[in-house]
C-alpha cells in the first residue's frame, strides 16, 4: 500500500467546498487545519499507476489553489534489497 499526505491550499473562502471535493474521492481523506487556511489531505493506493490517477484526480480539483507534496509511505518497497 503507498500511502500519501499533501497540503491543498484552497481558492479563498473556499475550505469548506474543498473538504467536500476531497473527501468525495475514493482512497482520500482530507481534514482542515485549525484556521481553515489548509487542507491535510491523505492518500491511499495499491500500485504506482492507481497512485498516479488519484494524484490526477487531485490535480484536477479546481478548488486548489496549490497543492504541496509532504511525505510518502509505500509497504511494497523491501529495505534489505
Amino acid at each position: 500500500m503507498i500511502v500519501k499526505s499533501y497540503l491543498a491550499y484552497p481558492d479563498p473562502n473556499g475550505t469548506k467546498t474543498l473538504l467536500d471535493q476531497l473527501n468525495g474521492v475514493e482512497r482520500c481523506q482530507a481534514y482542515a487545519a485549525d484556521k481553515g487556511e489548509l487542507v491535510i489531505v491523505v492518500t491511499e493506493s495499491d500500485t504506482e499507476a492507481e497512485d498516479r490517477a488519484l494524484l490526477e484526480r487531485l490535480e484536477a480539483i479546481e478548488g486548489i489553489s496549490h497543492l504541496a507534496f509532504v511525505s510518502a509511505f509505500d509497504e511494497t518497497l523491501d529495505s534489505t534489497e
